[in-house]
């Protein structure tokens, strides 16, 4: 059973710059996970969000901009927090501020594991 699920675009490393892969799906069940179509074909979580680096941003970009991971990349490097790819944007809602809308999403950068 699925609680609620929101899109997300999922991005990859390709010849050292950042690109939107494919978009998938944040799903809520008993804690939040990503996972895409076929991973839930076979019951696999993609993300442990909970060994993730992540914060909220608010944005005029569509979710599939890699500028997006700019900052909270940049917050991991001054940290010195490894994490891997893919990382994640996921949309939350949107604002209207005046006549612009104001997209605010959520972004998962995956924890590099120890011996990568």
């Amino acid at each position: 059973m699925i609680d609620i699920g929101y899109v997300s675009a999922v991005f990859a490393k390709k010849n050292e710059s950042i690109q939107c892969s494919h978009l998938g799906s944040i799903v809520h069940k008993e804690d939040l996970y990503l996972i895409d179509k076929e991973d839930l074909r076979h019951g696999k979580s993609c993300l442990e969000h909970q060994k993730c680096v992540y914060t909220i941003v608010k944005s005029k970009e569509e979710m599939e901009v890699p500028s997006l991971l700019d900052s909270a990349l940049n917050w991991a490097e001054k940290q010195h927090i490894s994490v891997a790819t893919p990382y994640y944007v996921s949309y939350l809602t949107e604002l209207a501020e005046g006549a612009d809308k104001q997209y605010y999403y959520e972004i998962y950068l995956p924890l590099e594991k120890r011996g990568q």
